[in-house]
């Protein structure tokens, strides 16, 4: 049977990365694959590269992978793996996508272009074409009991907010740290975003104390469904990761919830959650953009 065409089948793969970026592109295929798996006949045709049609099976499937999942979060590889968009990553996670007719998240990776370096998403469709990219906007600089870090040292930021349709579903882009930020949030909000994702990889002082709460908070303040894809933690890392992803529903519910270690979550979300939400509480018709509409002077 067909999924309804307000239905979105979203998949948020949590996988552990290494330092072998060849080991985390072939993880993340085969978690994909797994992800995806059936009974259905068609899926041992799919899996051998085999794939004659499309089926219903994979209709409207969304797959996101975490922030860095195909090389690890140390400043001193970042250049050593930052590739060229398009690269041999994508080149890998697009097919992917075409062979299983599916959009995927690809996380984020390491771009170069140019001189620069970007923490940059690349989003597919179930064609395999890159349908967009969005670059990390706010840059990770922090002070921590755990650590400092200094992202701005080694990237540089994004300035476009970034969006692509999934179906009926318009979904807004951002990268870890940009979750902190309303702004960012509402404005995708109000071009009619039903969903943002966020690829992430919170370290352990601030996974613990503010991930689930940020990603919560996006959901309430825009009545909006939130991702939040992170890698699993591995201990002998020398950034260890808070992991537990997390999909929040736009009545800032936790739909479903990972803890540290490898897993796959998988949920049927629709439209209707977001048309309810807003319809009992209007609050894009409440906004007094009359009084802080110049909240930056």
């Amino acid at each position: 049977m067909s999924a309804s065409t307000s239905e979105l089948r979203l998949i948020v793969i949590q996988m552990q990365i290494s330092y072998h970026k060849g080991t985390n592109l072939t993880l993340a295929a085969d978690l994909i694959k797994q992800a995806v798996s059936s009974p259905d006949a068609m899926v041992a045709d799919i899996v051998n590269g085999q794939r004659t049609s499309r089926s219903d099976l994979f209709s409207n499937t969304l797959i996101v992978l975490p922030e860095f999942f195909n090389s690890p979060y140390d400043f001193g590889k970042i250049a050593e793996n930052a590739e060229h968009i398009p690269g041999p990553t994508t080149d890998a996670i697009g097919k992917i996508a075409d062979l299983f007719g599916i959009y995927v998240i690809a996380g984020s990776i390491p771009e170069v272009d140019g001189k620069l370096i970007y923490n940059t998403c690349v989003v597919f469709d179930p064609n395999g074409k890159i349908v967009a990219k969005h670059r990390k906007m706010h840059m990770f600089d922090a002070d921590l009991p755990g650590g400092r870090y200094c992202e701005s040292d080694v990237f540089a930021s994004g300035s476009s907010f970034t969006t692509f349709q999934a179906g009926e579903w318009k979904v807004g882009l951002g990268v870890c740290h940009d979750v902190r930020f309303p702004e960012m949030a509402t404005a995708y909000a109000l071009q009619g975003c039903h969903m943002i994702v966020y690829p992430s990889a919170f370290e352990m002082v601030t996974g613990k104390a503010h991930w689930k709460l940020a990603l919560q908070a996006r959901a309430l303040d825009n009545q909006i469904y939130v991702v939040g894809a992170a890698p699993a933690r591995h201990d002998a890392s020398a950034y260890p990761v808070w992991g537990h992803s997390a999909l929040i529903g736009p009545w800032a519910d936790v739909i479903a919830e990972a803890d540290e270690k490898e897993s796959i979550l998988r949920q049927v979300l629709d439209l209707d959650a977001v048309r309810n939400a807003r319809q009992q509480i209007p609050l894009a018709k409440q906004r007094r953009t009359d009084c802080y509409r110049n909240i930056n002077q």
